[in-house]
């Protein structure tokens, strides 16, 4: 009796719980119209996050700040998915910060701070607590992972929630920093993934040499021009050209990660043009692309035979991370936490969402968006696929889809030789 009335109240507040994730979503679709930038991935993601952050990350890594009331600094906030999901206690002294002021203005709660987090005005061993969602790659490729440990107090924490793919472009810049120079990111159509190549030092004049050969043996400039401009738009032609330029001034060899942008670039804005062309436009381009993703495959083919390490997977680089910052008397902890959740109850918040969603609007912020609201199993079928720690698909297990994220823990260990005795 008493087993069967617990079993009924858990099953009503989860109930109450997805109602009120899916009116809140509704809200925020509705009126903030800067926030559907991301339709590849925003349904998606938030529907996870949300479930990842009340029953793991809050209750693991939050719940024992509630009674001190801190200064809890969330960096990159853009418009904070974390915010409104916090009980009142920690609310009161939440900071928002972000480097677009526009988008921050789109939090009506909260302190507002904007900033860019390679120079960061607070004053140092102040913060109890730092969090971030999505955030920490981008601050240790293009910014500087030791503003964020200068605010932390000693025996702070920073925590960051890394539900996508790894931003690989930062990833590079990072080991840029530690004094890598042959650093490429490429494609892998084969994979479907991207993924981080650090070439040999001693080799690097073999590897130029067979990318020269590569080039000259693998792309007539002059007709894929003509090519392009027949069939792809004038964005297109200007990547086209850009990657002609780099090639001619030889940034495969004099600066690898301008060159591996610039080709990705290409590749991806042809291959994204060439999803929404009819089956005629697709004939006439075919060669032109599927020449472009030969050269892609072949280039990845000579990074593996130079390749010193590659990085494609968290996993791959967490242990350098977690070295280097011992070095600075910072500790690393990291869990992969995975998600599982009913298709059905996915299904039905899907089509509460989209019931209540300007589509027109989210085709205008990008026009590829018209390709894939027409799906009935948007999120399963499309939205979802390239989302999940290590660049894994999502796994479709019967009626339940499982998710995987990962939780990064900073801590910043107390300072023994300040302390007196």
């Amino acid at each position: 009796m008493f087993k069967f009335l617990e079993n009924w109240k858990r099953k009503r507040e989860t109930e109450l719980i997805i109602k009120e994730n899916i009116e809140s979503l509704i809200k925020r679709f509705k009126d903030n119209p800067i926030y559907p930038d991301y339709p590849n991935i925003l349904f998606f993601y938030q529907y996870f996050f949300e479930k990842l952050f009340k029953n793991y990350i809050y209750p693991n890594y939050l719940e024992n700040y509630t009674h001190k009331k801190p200064v809890i600094l969330e960096i990159g906030s853009y418009k904070s998915r974390i915010l409104e999901l916090l009980p009142p206690e920690l609310k009161e002294r939440y900071v928002l910060s972000d480097i677009n002021l526009e988008a921050l203005k789109e939090n009506l709660e909260g302190i507002r701070l904007n900033f860019d987090f390679r120079n960061i005005p607070i004053k140092e061993n102040s913060l109890p607590i730092i969090i971030g969602s999505n955030v920490f790659l981008h601050i240790l490729g293009l910014g500087n992972i030791e503003e964020i440990l200068r605010i932390l107090k000693d025996g702070g924490e920073a925590i960051f929630i890394e539900d996508l793919n790894m931003y690989v472009p930062a990833l590079a810049l990072y080991y840029q920093k530690k004094g890598n120079k042959y650093v490429y990111f490429v494609y892998d159509p084969n994979e479907a993934k991207i993924k981080c190549f650090i070439l040999e030092k001693e080799k690097i004049n073999d590897f130029f040499r067979e990318i020269e050969n590569l080039i000259k043996t693998s792309i007539n400039f002059e007709n894929a021009h003509k090519e392009f401009e027949q069939n792809f738009s004038e964005d297109a032609v200007n990547l086209f050209n850009d990657l002609k330029e780099a090639i001619k001034n030889k940034f495969y060899f004099n600066d690898p990660f301008k060159f591996s942008i610039i080709l990705f670039a290409l590749v991806n804005q042809i291959n994204s043009e060439f999803l929404v062309m009819d089956e005629k436009a697709k004939q006439n381009a075919y060669s032109i692309k599927l020449g472009l993703n030969n050269f892609l495959l072949l280039f990845k083919n000579v990074l593996e035979k130079y390749k010193n390490k590659e990085i494609k997977t968290w996993t791959d680089f967490i242990e350098d991370l977690r070295n280097d910052l011992e070095k600075e008397n910072i500790s690393l902890e990291y869990d992969l936490v995975t998600i599982e959740s009913n298709y059905e109850e996915i299904q039905k918040w899907q089509n509460e969402i989209l019931k209540n969603t300007d589509l027109e609007l989210l085709a205008k912020n990008n026009p590829y968006w018209e390709v894939f609201k027409e799906y009935k199993n948007l999120i399963i079928e499309k939205l979802g696929l390239d989302i999940g720690c290590d660049g894994e698909a999502i796994s479709n297990l019967e009626n339940n889809i499982r998710y995987k994220a990962l939780i990064i823990k900073l801590k910043k260990e107390v300072d023994k030789s300040t302390i007196d005795f």
